[in-house]
């Protein structure tokens, strides 16, 4: 504790009880829920920013990084990110679908794929980051998967 300074080192036993509280921890958790829109205190990956009313929470993954974001009533997002997720926008881009483009998002190749049913896959080429949203019913539900999808930055992981 030599590198708390003699205030922090005062603030330490109080901070140490509240976070033993279970009222007080589980204040604090849901106002970081509201702020971040994130679960579980782990924030989106590769900084994403979540559109209000959407919420993250990470999943257990064996050898990627995969969690879910959703919105009650809207779309959900899942995602699979690492070496071995593949590239799932170029697998259904393949099977006939009602589009397909390239984009650039922060410096970073992105394959974006819409197919019928009302699902559309984003992969970032290179990092290996798998988007796979469902229920996108509506145009609003198309940009707000687009939007929050394209705050994802692959050096931000």
């Amino acid at each position: 504790m030599g590198a708390l300074g003699p205030a922090a080192r005062d603030l330490l036993p109080l901070v140490q009880r509240l976070t033993q509280d279970a009222k007080t921890r589980a204040a604090g958790e849901q106002a970081f829920e509201r702020v971040s829109g994130s679960k579980r205190g782990v924030a989106p990956p590769g900084g994403m920013l979540l559109l209000p009313g959407y919420t993250h929470v990470r999943e257990q993954g064996i050898d990627t990084t995969v969690g879910r974001i959703a919105r009650k009533g809207g779309p959900r997002i899942g995602y699979d990110i690492g070496f071995l997720a593949g590239d799932k926008a170029a697998e259904f881009a393949e099977r006939g679908p009602l589009w397909t483009k390239l984009q650039v998002m922060n410096g970073h190749i992105v394959r974006v794929t819409m197919v019928s049913g009302g699902y559309l896959f984003a992969t970032f080429q290179d990092d290996t980051a798998n988007f796979e949203a469902s229920s996108v019913r509506t145009p609003e539900d198309l940009a707000d998967v687009l939007l929050m999808i394209s705050t994802y930055n692959p050096s931000r992981r």
